[in-house]
């Protein structure tokens, strides 16, 4: 009988202050008080033992067992078949039998995780095409869209060079047309040149003439005034040429300013039009 069996007399006993005392007429008919344990009820009725054990253990967990000795009472008295009585399994039966069913389980949870994996595989597959699938469409819509963008940017290098060789033109145009005017000022200041000299040279006669009748004016007086007006005739002579010659000294310093001017335009306009072509050059490679 389970320890708990015990407890649960003493407790009821306890309760209910009946420990199993009964008394019992001797034959000299006498009476004798004896301790006769199946005058308790619960060493009676084993039944309610189990039930009151259960009900005083419910609370820590321990439930009443199977009611399989009233199932049989029940099956013989209804006349059915009595219920098969519990065997004893040894511990090494126990275990084998644990044993296989921990295999059958590890078998069948094996089993789940390798049809988990296949699926797991299968819809990885799956993926990994419509991944490879997208990314392709994607690199070829990107493929396209640069390609759009090299002829968007290769036209507008184009319209750039085209600006920059009409530009380079027209500087040079205008460095033609600088180079010519050069030249003509240039002939003209060397047609110039004669008469300048000759206007030194009547000055330099003057000047020679005025010192010879400076000279002569000692002895002749009379003929200072028609000297001295000469003289005068040839000093503005002399200040008008070299009035002239500085006026087409600057004239001449202005055109060579005005030709360098065009020369570093010209220069500025090669080198833009070398730095359009070199990026050009490098956009369509």
């Amino acid at each position: 009988m389970p320890i708990f069996f015990f407890i649960v007399i003493a407790i009821h006993n306890a309760g209910t202050g009946d420990p199993g005392w009964t008394e019992k007429p001797s034959a000299n008919r006498g009476h004798q008080i004896l301790l006769q344990p199946s005058e308790n009820p619960l060493i009676k009725s084993y039944e309610l033992a189990q039930d009151l054990a259960g009900e005083a253990f419910e609370t820590i967990g321990l439930a009443r067992g199977e009611r399989r000795a009233e199932a049989r009472r029940q099956a013989r008295g209804e006349g059915k078949p009595l219920p098969e009585k519990r065997q004893h399994v040894p511990p090494s039966k126990w275990r084998a039998e644990e044993r296989r069913k921990a295999q059958a389980e590890k078998k069948r949870t094996l089993g789940d995780a390798q049809d988990e994996a296949k699926a797991a595989v299968e819809n990885g597959r799956d993926l990994a095409k419509a991944t490879v699938k997208k990314s392709r469409k994607r690199a070829v819509k990107e493929a396209r869209a640069r390609k759009q963008r090299t002829a968007r940017e290769t036209a507008k290098m184009i319209r750039r060079r085209e600006t920059a060789e009409a530009e380079a033109v027209q500087h040079e145009k205008a460095a033609d047309a600088a180079n010519a005017l050069k030249r003509e000022i240039v002939a003209e200041v060397a047609a110039l040149e004669p008469t300048v000299k000759g206007y030194e040279v009547r000055a330099e006669e003057a000047a020679e003439k005025y010192r010879a009748e400076t000279a002569a004016r000692k002895a002749e007086e009379e003929k200072r005034a028609r000297i001295i007006q000469e003289r005068q005739q040839a000093e503005q002579v002399l200040n008008a040429t070299k009035a002239e010659k500085s006026d087409l000294a600057a004239q001449l310093r202005q055109m060579v300013q005005h030709r360098g001017q065009e020369e570093k335009a010209a220069a500025e306009a090669q080198a833009a039009r070398l730095t359009e072509e070199k990026r050009l050059q490098e956009a369509e490679e």
